[in-house]
């Protein structure tokens, strides 16, 4: 077996433009809650089968932009339970949680309901097929909550502009001029710099600590290949791996 990093994260957005429950997703401390009452570690575990790292940002561990500085946020319910205390909830508030059909974002986000229950925020979770549920994200925003994943994140603005800055394709509602004025500065600068680099980590920081998204995990692509074959090495987007098959793959005489 062989494995690597990819380009792709899993995460849980929370939509500060909802036509549904603008009050209750807008609330700082109830996106906090939200970060902190996702179990990372045992969803890697135990849905993945250990493949996947814990997830932080939408920059990638193996980029050089990277805030290996930044703590994950750790599954705590009583750290989550304090913020929901802080934040302006009485209790008994309802959020609608969206999800595509399909084993992990779905098992994540039946996840997130039971401990958000635990937590008094009742959760209806509205699993829709997938073609529906891209409608839903693209084209309304009608949704509180929604579990969806991203890929080709190869250089930092690629992962990082259309996805936070204020007119970029950003279905949360996230509006950040610091962030802003960073997304486009770093546009202007050399990304191999020291400069860049502090610039995307600086964004990062800023984030994690608003969470209009809360990061799940960073992908792994895992191949299982006979011993009989060589010249095979597991390449970070999967696509890539079946031309290999074909191109570069031989077989052991």
């Amino acid at each position: 077996m062989k494995r690597t990093a990819t380009p792709r994260y899993n995460y849980v957005a929370m939509n500060q433009e909802t036509t549904e429950n603008p009050e209750i997703m807008q609330d700082p401390y109830f996106r906090k809650a939200v970060t902190h009452a996702l179990d990372r570690v045992g969803i890697i575990e135990n849905i993945k089968a250990g493949l996947g790292q814990p997830g932080k940002s939408a920059v990638m561990p193996y980029m050089d932009h990277f805030n290996a500085e930044l703590d994950y946020p750790e599954y705590d319910m009583d750290k989550a339970r304090e913020y929901i205390e802080k934040s302006g909830l009485e209790g008994g508030e309802t959020v609608n949680l969206y999800v595509a059909e399909g084993d992990f974002w779905e098992s994540v986000a039946e996840i997130l309901a039971y401990e958000l229950n635990n937590l008094g925020i009742e959760v209806n979770l509205r699993v829709e097929e997938y073609g529906a549920y891209l409608d839903r994200l693209y084209e309304t925003k009608d949704f509180d909550m929604y579990v969806f994943g991203w890929t080709g994140q190869i250089d930092p603005d690629r992962a990082m502009y259309r996805q936070f800055h204020s007119e970029g394709l950003n279905r949360v509602g996230f509006s950040n001029e610091r962030v802003d004025e960073l997304l486009e500065k770093g546009r202007t600068v050399n990304p191999a710099s020291q400069e860049s680099r502090e610039i995307y980590q600086e964004i990062q920081e800023l984030i994690l600590a608003e969470n209009p998204k809360a990061f799940i995990d960073y992908d792994e692509e895992v191949t299982v290949i006979h011993a009989v074959f060589e010249g095979f090495e597991v390449h970070p987007y999967n696509a890539n791996n079946w031309i290999q098959l074909f191109d570069r793959v031989t077989r052991v005489e």
